[in-house]
């Protein structure tokens, strides 16, 4: 896409785009639906044959060449379901991939508004965020949906193999990441010190591996947890292994914090699954009404 292109997808209609959908730096892409929610995309990105070898991602940048694997503004508010898929090295939403693209900054912005959406990385990138390799600067920014995403070697939500995480806001929606969400493994801590910040402030956050650092020598990821309900096997921010601040309702490997007043982020009666044999600790005079 070139410009401010917006697509609306309506109610019972299926659109299959095999190649990826590019969104280049400065231009910017909106996915919008209909009232029943009923219309589907699918947008599977290529791999690319050159020397850097590297691919397309599903919805944001390509690696035709080193320059290109940045990406736009996208914003998918759609009511319906949106799959994205990246090609080698590339974001199933997000930056391309270009081999050894280390000094590349990505820069771009993901905004989730509603409506599912599923997003899978290709080989060493994240289903939401960076391609393999470059300089994240990235945002991504959720607050409604249910979204699943799976990074692969590299994280769900934030960074490829060897990129920070950028910044990720989440206020709002229901997110699984199949493996973890921050920063990548083999990210350098002089290049992104500073740069990796991860705000949740609402929704439930269900994710199977860590929050926030994920490379044991080089700890720069900031994670403040300030409400939500957030499931995780660990949390560790900079050097601690815990939020930088929190007041919600956390539950890290079966050990359960709930610091101040917890609001659960429905505005009716829902229903979330506690694992059998929490344990559930109430810091500075919490308490639980029923």
């Amino acid at each position: 896409v070139e410009g401010d292109v917006k697509l609306i997808l309506m109610d019972g209609s299926s659109l299959t785009v095999n190649g990826g959908i590019n969104v280049p730096e400065g231009s910017s892409f909106t996915v919008l639906g209909q009232e029943k929610g009923t219309s589907r995309l699918v947008s599977r990105g290529d791999d690319i044959s050159n020397d850097g070898g590297g691919g397309y991602a599903g919805i944001g940048g390509c690696g035709e060449e080193e320059s290109t694997v940045n990406f736009g503004y996208i914003t998918l508010a759609s009511t319906g379901t949106i799959e994205a898929y990246g090609g080698d090295r590339s974001a199933g939403i997000g930056g391309g991939g270009y081999m050894d693209s280390n000094d590349t900054e990505y820069n771009g912005t993901i905004k989730i508004v509603r409506g599912t959406v599923y997003a899978k990385g290709g080989i060493w990138a994240s289903g939401i965020g960076a391609g393999a390799d470059g300089d994240n600067k990235s945002t991504i920014d959720i607050s409604g949906g249910e979204i699943n995403v799976y990074g692969n070697s590299a994280a769900s939500i934030g960074g490829g193999y060897s990129t920070g995480c950028g910044k990720v806001e989440i206020s709002g929606g229901h997110i699984i990441a199949e493996t973890y969400i921050g920063d990548g493994q083999a990210h350098s801590k002089e290049r992104f010190e500073g740069v990796n910040k991860i705000n949740i402030s609402g929704g439930v956050v269900e994710v199977a591996g860590n929050i926030g650092n994920n490379n044991e020598d080089n700890s720069c990821v900031n994670v403040d947890i300030s409400g939500g309900v957030v499931f995780a096997g660990s949390i560790k921010s900079d050097d601690n292994y815990e939020p930088n601040n929190f007041n919600g309702l956390i539950f890290i490997n079966r050990n359960r914090k709930v610091d101040k007043e917890v609001e659960l982020p429905y505005d009716e009666v829902q229903e979330f699954e506690i694992p059998d044999n929490a344990t559930l600790t109430f810091n500075k005079g919490g308490s639980l009404e029923l």
